[in-house]
């Protein structure tokens, strides 16, 4: 079974379908995608833009987050 991966144009709460800690990620950046209505229909590269990311770093932090065990499984 092949792992997901987060590509720029997910949108956050795909995001957090694959990698329900993202939050760690994005709240040392300011973000508080998890707590905002927007994040069902903006995109990783939408909150990049509006918040002078670097997009290409964004994705890279969220798929160390994937890759994080337990990351993918199913919670009971």
């Amino acid at each position: 079974m092949q792992q997901a991966r987060v590509t720029k144009d997910m949108t956050l709460n795909e995001v957090f379908a694959i990698c329900p800690d993202a939050a760690e990620v994005l709240s040392p950046l300011g973000l508080r995608c998890h707590e905002c209505a927007v994040a069902q229909m903006s995109t990783v590269q939408d909150c990049a833009l509006m918040h002078d990311l670097d997009v290409d770093s964004l994705v890279e932090q969220l798929n160390e987050c994937v890759k994080t065990p337990g990351a993918d499984e199913a919670k009971p």
